[in-house]
């Protein structure tokens, strides 16, 4: 994560001279974040910058999609527009939403001017093409999986979508899921009457319990705050030569007037 860019030049001055540090949250972590619908605000925006009734489709996509996998027919049905590798159960169901949540939020994270293929094969602005897709049906759940194409299939060479498997491919994830479980913990949340995304409210008793069985080992969720400093009087006036691209991400709020795309917003630790 950027985060340590900025870390470093705080924590070791001498050795670090500057840091740039794009889309760096280093307040988001417990105890130091007062609200964490940020994020998810935050892609909303992206969503609705590039199409202004997009958040509202997928907004209503995640009721009507829980609706559709309670019933038999509304399964297949769904696993016939959304081209799944299995036929999906009501677990299936569950595990599909979860992967659109994912895909929004990668979406936003790589939405570069300019095509990419690190998490998925992508046409610059995919964001903007998703949203494009959408209005290939008045049907908000055949628009999304139509959509959704994009993101899991934009080559046209993937035979069908593996719920099971991680579009990001091999890139450690293995090691960034432990971190995040047991030091970085984000702890983010989603409210259905702020966002595009449904009610989902972070709570980091359980999230760390999880972790800790999951690892076999202790979580420290203060670590950060206390290790590299924040909120409660603490800020980054003090130091220099530390720059923060994407103002929004560095503390997690919606402080800044441009959304994730938008790279030319800078916030600059003075420079001495």
């Amino acid at each position: 994560m950027e985060d340590a860019a900025a870390w470093m030049r705080a924590k070791y001055p001498s050795l670090v001279q500057g840091a740039i540090a794009a889309s760096a949250p280093v307040w988001m972590f417990p105890k130091m974040l007062k609200d964490s619908t940020g994020p998810y605000r935050i892609i909303t925006e992206v969503f609705r910058d590039a199409l202004a009734d997009c958040p509202v489709k997928v907004a209503q996509s995640w009721d009507l999609i829980t609706e559709m996998g309670k019933r038999k027919t509304g399964r297949k049905q769904l696993s016939s527009l959304f081209q799944t590798c299995k036929p999906l159960d009501r677990d299936g169901v569950k595990s599909l939403s979860n992967w659109l949540n994912g895909m929004y939020f990668d979406m936003a994270m790589v939405n570069y001017p300019y095509p990419t293929s690190f998490l998925a094969d992508l046409p610059a602005w995919p964001v903007k093409e998703f949203c494009r897709r959408t209005n290939a049906s008045e049907d908000v759940v055949t628009a999304i999986a139509a959509a959704a194409q994009m993101y899991s299939n934009y080559t046209g060479k993937v035979e069908c979508l593996d719920l099971d498997s991680d579009p990001a491919g091999d890139l450690g994830m293995t090691g960034w899921d432990f971190q995040a479980c047991l030091e970085m913990i984000l702890p983010i949340s989603s409210d259905k009457y702020v966002d595009m995304f449904p009610d989902d409210k972070f709570d980091l008793e359980s999230y760390v319990s999880d972790c800790e069985e999951q690892w076999n080992t202790t979580a420290r969720p203060f670590w950060l705050k206390y290790f590299f400093g924040g909120m409660d009087g603490f800020d980054y006036s003090g130091y220099s030569n530390i720059v923060f691209s994407n103002g929004r991400l560095v503390h997690g709020l919606l402080e800044e007037p441009r959304s994730l795309k938008k790279t030319s917003v800078w916030r600059i630790v003075p420079t001495f």
